[in-house]
């Protein structure tokens, strides 16, 4: 839902307007991905694969289990250099986490699921 569900929306708005608005691409560290349902999805793009690239709306999904996950520190590197570049980023759900980890949302307001903060509550508050 954290990546079909926004794809949609951009897509439904490139058929609202008449046009290719927006190109939707799934940029991942490993091309094969095992959604939390079972499904496998394929990264269109590789981490490693975005350079001097223009980014303007990044969004990173989230997991069910996104808050308990221990940090990934080439995911943070990478939010690091080509979040602040794009035009808007954020994050779906749990997305939240990884991006949180890198800093760039301190002295933001932010909102999340309430389910996500009662499960982040007890190890790590944003």
């Amino acid at each position: 839902m954290d990546v079909a569900g926004p794809a949609d929306v951009f897509a439904e708005a490139n058929t609202f307007y008449g046009a290719p608005l927006y190109r939707s691409v799934i940029i991942a560290a490993k091309k094969d991905i095992r959604s939390s349902c079972g499904f496998h999805l394929r990264a269109d793009l590789l981490l490693g694969d975005i350079h001097n690239t223009c980014i303007d709306t990044l969004l990173v999904a989230g997991a069910p289990d996104a808050a308990n996950r221990p940090s990934d520190p080439v995911l943070t590197r990478w939010l690091l250099r080509e979040a602040p570049k794009a035009r808007r980023f954020g994050s779906i759900c749990g997305g939240v986490f990884p991006l949180a980890q890198t800093g760039l949302l301190n002295g933001h307001t932010i909102a999340a699921h309430w389910q996500m903060w009662s499960v982040s509550a007890s190890s790590s508050p944003l």
